[in-house]
């Protein structure tokens, strides 16, 4: 599957099961809670194209003169992302969402 233009295609950061040597463990609910905003880049779709003359990202401009936002991220890095911003695949099997480059909060 390939992401569409201004798309991610993400799938849920699995964490440890436990900390400091297997000292801690951590419960299901507690990793739920500190990973749901964490994602890993599978794909990454093309860049998302700007048409607003005051826009505040930064961007890229081709020789014909179309804007596009510039966006850092790659395969296999790890995204800080809004709340409530994924969209499902539709194969739940595979842990896949989409998401949209202008959701994401951090790399």
């Amino acid at each position: 599957m390939k992401p569409a233009r201004s798309l991610l295609l993400v799938r849920p950061i699995d964490t440890a099961d436990t900390f400091g040597g297997g000292y801690i463990v951590i419960p299901e609910t507690v990793k739920v809670r500190l990973t749901a905003q964490q994602v890993e880049v599978v794909k990454v779709g093309q860049p998302e194209i700007c048409e607003e003359d005051d826009c505040d990202h930064a961007h890229h401009t081709t020789s014909g003169g179309t804007r596009f936002h510039n966006f850092p991220a790659k395969r296999g890095m790890w995204l800080l992302i809004r709340p409530r911003t994924l969209m499902d695949t539709g194969a739940p099997e595979r842990k896949l969402w989409l998401l949209r480059q202008a959701d994401v909060l951090a790399i």
